[in-house]
């Protein structure tokens, strides 16, 4: 009987919670520190990493999906379509042209993550979707960048943003 008892007390401690159930908050005005982690695709600025960002009042909402676009809009004409909020759970994608030199058509970030008062936290992944012309290339070069293609879509990109005081 204490046995079964322990292990009902065990498993209520133990159980997660899912950012989508959890009451919606936006981030808390003030600096954050920005971690990122997977790939050298980010489009870093030139600072070292940590990069931090001064969070306003005004764009609290759209700070996960900011961050998105900022770390991984590869050019001007990406488009970021953020996907209805749940909760605490935010998601969307980025969707940007292929390089017209190796392929045609577009290559999306799909993101996922949870936001807090004082952190965001976020997923991205890549997906190749635009055509690769293999007709302008040959065989070995088409090879190679099929397998980096692979390689960086079996790949997890994170975004991490902690506040770490007032701007």
């Amino acid at each position: 009987m204490c046995f079964g008892a322990f292990s009902l007390a065990a498993a209520a401690c133990s159980k997660v919670t899912d950012a989508a159930d959890e009451t919606p908050v936006d981030p808390e005005p003030g600096l954050y520190e920005v971690t990122l982690s997977g790939a050298a695709l980010l489009r870093a600025s030139g600072k070292e990493d940590p990069h931090s960002f001064c969070l306003t009042e005004v764009n609290r909402t759209a700070f996960p999906h900011t961050l998105v676009k900022k770390y991984y809009q590869l050019h001007y004409s990406c488009t970021n379509t953020p996907l209805p909020r749940e909760g605490n759970r935010i998601s969307g994608k980025l969707k940007c042209a292929a390089d017209p030199k190796l392929a045609q058509g577009a290559n999306r970030f799909v993101y996922e993550g949870a936001v807090l008062k004082d952190a965001v936290d976020i997923n991205v992944r890549i997906k190749f979707d635009a055509v690769i012309k293999e007709e302008e290339m040959t065989k070995a070069q088409a090879r190679e960048l099929k397998l980096g293609m692979k390689a960086f879509e079996l790949m997890k990109f994170v975004i991490e943003a902690e506040r770490v005081g007032e701007c």
